[in-house]
């Protein structure tokens, strides 16, 4: 099932841990044990520019825009972090908060959360504390604490919050919060997984939630209460014994999901499974790694002409190149408009059918908040101007589009 092409590439930093990889327009930036990197994302050599915090161990970082980075900084060995941002590319930083996080070993797992596109309200895990005006006043998030893995917000719905990884008795869990993190519920996770087990990451489309968990990955349709397993490694012979630590989708397919993680014992391979069918079926597809015992902890996918871009961080930095294949073309659905194109304000989606999961990306993949005015009427006055891909699904058909966002003209206005 591996598409026609597809490919690896090493990328260099080997000689230090990445935590975390993060892309901001034609820009990946890579925080490892030794700060913060970036490269242009269309080069495939092994260069890279230090760009904040050399010789300090970087958990996170966000990236609002070139100047404007917020991170997570460990302290010591301590596995404690604290809060620190640059608005100036990285030449200098500065206490968000004075607050010390708790302890946590899997600090390279997803410990700031953020709704797309809004970099002033913030999450955070291990601090507990939260944001809605950039880090001018504080709050503090009142969840109940286990071994916490990973923080997100639900990309549909920017009120609800998700904290999940491992109860005190080796079982998965998650925490809900509809309320911005004011109360929370935790959902039963029945079929989860039996025995010891912890939940990494999530994925998102709509209703349905997919996790990745220690040798699991598996689908809830109700709000995380039942759980049916997609895969587990104790029914197959794959040769990876894989901590499942990332899952996403492909920016352009939902059909199509990614997911890699840590080898539970030494391994000089870059492991990733992937499925065309929403994980019905996988596919693993590896690498030799440059250091031996790699242990990949970061995974980030932007998707360029039509190809998947993943990015893969642990001992250094991996691409791996795939065609999505079977994106619907234009003429799939009958009686199916998108207009005006180019657009200036407002695009308009208009279709005898329902609509489900809008999605809106621009020409590198990258994901951006939907606002609808009305009913399949997408606001995109704040848009710069060039391409961009909306996506839906009608009937359980994927559907997408290409428009081009332009500025209005003086013709266009009118006394």
């Amino acid at each position: 099932m591996i598409s026609a092409f597809a490919q690896w590439t090493n990328l260099g930093l080997n000689e230090y841990q990445v935590n975390d990889l993060t892309i901001h327009s034609d820009t990946i930036y890579a925080s490892t044990d030794n700060g913060i990197y970036k490269k242009n994302i269309h080069s495939s050599d092994t260069v890279w520019s230090g760009c904040g915090k050399q010789g300090s161990y970087i958990v996170q970082t966000l990236v609002k825009d070139y100047q404007t980075f917020i991170s997570l900084v460990q302290l010591g060995s301590t596995n404690t972090t604290q809060i620190i941002k640059s608005v100036d590319g990285g030449l200098t930083f500065s206490l968000m908060n004075s607050d010390t996080s708790n302890t946590n070993s899997y600090q390279f797992l997803d410990h700031i959360a953020h709704p797309t596109n809004d970099y002033d309200t913030l999450y955070f895990l291990n601090h507990r504390l939260k944001t809605n005006n950039g880090g001018i006043t504080w709050e503090n998030i009142y969840n109940t604490t286990f071994t916490d893995r990973f923080i997100m917000v639900n990309p549909a719905n920017h009120k609800q919050l998700l904290i999940g990884g491992e109860t005190g008795y080796f079982s998965a869990y998650l925490q809900l919060s509809n309320d911005f993190g004011y109360t929370w519920t935790i959902p039963a996770m029945n079929s989860f997984f039996s025995g010891d087990n912890a939940i990494h990451d999530m994925a998102i489309e709509n209703s349905v939630w997919y996790a990745a968990g220690e040798g699991v990955i598996a689908k809830s349709t109700d709000g995380g209460e039942n759980w049916f397993q997609l895969l587990n490694l104790l029914d197959t012979t794959s040769p990876f014994s894989l901590y499942y630590t990332n899952i996403e989708f492909s920016p352009v397919n939902c059909n199509v999901i990614y997911v890699t993680g840590l080898k539970s014992a030494g391994s000089n391979r870059v492991p990733l499974l992937f499925s065309e069918d929403k994980g019905v079926g996988w596919d693993t597809v590896s690498c030799s790694s440059v250091i031996a015992n790699q242990r990949i902890r970061c995974m980030t996918i932007i998707n360029i002409n039509n190809t998947d871009n993943v990015f893969l961080g642990g001992n250094g930095v991996y691409l791996f190149k795939k065609i999505v294949n079977n994106v619907p073309q234009q003429n799939t659905i009958p009686n199916l408009t998108v207009y005006p194109n180019p657009a200036i304000d407002k695009l308009y989606v208009k279709t005898d059918k329902s609509i489900s999961g809008i999605r809106l990306h621009n020409a590198f993949g990258h994901e951006i908040f939907v606002e609808q005015t009305e009913e399949n009427i997408i606001s995109i006055n704040n848009l710069p101007d060039g391409l961009y891909v909306i996506s839906f699904t009608i009937d359980d058909i994927h559907v997408v589009r290409k428009f081009i966002k332009k500025e209005a003209s003086p013709d266009n206005y009118h006394d």
